[in-house]
């Protein structure tokens, strides 16, 4: 799936639909930008060895008027379009399409 597909895919997925059927995808969604050791893909103790930026995103399902987090969710890119790409997987295999 590219950047876009991902995109309109989350952006529509019935997981962040609120009662009225608008899309509360991105008020669902946090978003991080984190430095990790690139070895590990981990932030580490030694700030010195976490060289590498990361984007990490967590969601959940909107329930009700309450915000939910999905730790099955959890994800991350190199780019913000990579983490869009995994977190659309991530849902279609948690959540279907």
């Amino acid at each position: 799936m590219n950047f876009y597909d991902a995109w309109w895919f989350l952006f529509n997925h019935k997981m962040f639909k609120d009662r009225c059927g608008e899309s509360c995808f991105e008020f669902c969604t946090d978003m991080m930008v984190v430095k990790v050791n690139p070895s590990s893909r981990v932030v580490e103790d030694r700030q010195s060895l976490n060289t590498h930026t990361q984007v990490w995103l967590e969601t959940g399902e909107l329930i009700g008027r309450e915000l939910s987090h999905d730790i099955d969710l959890d994800c991350g890119g190199d780019t913000y379009e990579e983490a869009i790409i995994e977190l659309a997987r991530l849902v279609k295999e948690n959540y279907g399409g």
